[in-house]
């Protein structure tokens, strides 16, 4: 026999069950909402020196790494070194996924550093 049936009052257990689902409730709408907040979706790709490497020449081989930290995968990424002309193009970068490659920098160079050029999204 329910306890709403008469002039009963809900019994500690109904309120429990219903505070809890209640309180679960909540929590969903909150946490879709901080994820709705702090999605990043135009997020840059980001560049980064992962470690350099002297050649037998005397030149430097310097690592670099390409983070897509987007909503969005990306066709293509081009990063360039600070120590070089050239710049090196990563092709399919998917969403949250970090890519290497290694440029060659000129004898002498010290504490190169890494930035995004250009990128073209997927």
């Amino acid at each position: 026999m329910s306890s709403f049936s008469g002039d009963d009052k809900p019994s500690t257990v109904e309120w429990a069950v219903m505070g809890v689902s209640v309180a679960v409730t909540l929590f969903l709408f909150a946490y879709v909402a901080w994820h709705a907040v702090v999605t990043p979706t135009d997020a840059t790709p980001e560049a980064t020196v992962e470690g350099t490497e002297m050649l037998t020449d005397g030149r430097v081989a310097v690592t670099v790494a390409v983070r897509n930290p987007s909503s969005e995968g990306l066709k293509s990424v081009t990063v360039s070194a600070d120590c070089s002309n050239e710049s090196i193009r990563f092709t399919h970068v998917p969403i949250d996924d970090r890519q290497r490659g290694t440029v060659v920098c000129p004898a002498g160079t010290e504490d190169p550093t890494a930035t995004v050029r250009d990128w073209v999204e997927a």
